[in-house]
């Protein structure tokens, strides 16, 4: 299936955990696009593009806030598209899973990216139980991923 194979196959936890990072990575990226835009505007300069080419002494730093923001958005595109698409090839896997519980529980934590507690909650499980039920649901996870 897509982007998995080519990776030297991660495990089935590993696959799924790299759904949370790239999610918090794009969101310390969107952190970070505030922020340089922040700087800029900070300046009193507007980011329009004719502003930028016919300003004087400030163009250096308003063109370099101008620069690192369209590579950091082009970054966030990408990530985001990225992110995307492993979320439909896990959603697909996960669909496959024969537990409801287990469908749930995985998707709540990998593809929506809450805490234990919050699927606990959701679920009406204990936070015992559901980190039990997360063991299980891994392992037929992991019947699925290799067989993908």
């Amino acid at each position: 299936m897509g982007n998995h194979a080519a990776m030297n196959k991660l495990s089935a936890k590993e696959y799924l955990r790299q759904l949370r990072s790239l999610d918090v990575e794009i969101r310390v990226k969107l952190e970070e696009c505030e922020r340089v835009r922040g700087m800029a505007t900070r300046t009193g300069v507007s980011l329009s593009f004719d502003r930028v080419m016919s300003s004087n002494s400030s163009t250096s730093k308003i063109e370099d806030c101008v620069i690192k923001l369209v590579m950091l958005e082009e970054e966030l595109h990408h990530d985001i598209a990225h992110l995307a698409s492993i979320k439909s090839e896990t959603l697909s896997m996960i669909n496959k899973m024969e537990v409801s519980d287990y469908r749930t529980l995985l998707t709540l934590r990998y593809v929506t990216n809450i805490t234990w507690e919050e699927i606990a909650v959701k679920m009406n499980f204990s936070y015992r139980h559901t980190l039990r039920m997360h063991g299980c649901a891994l392992l037929d996870f992991e019947n699925i991923y290799a067989s993908e």
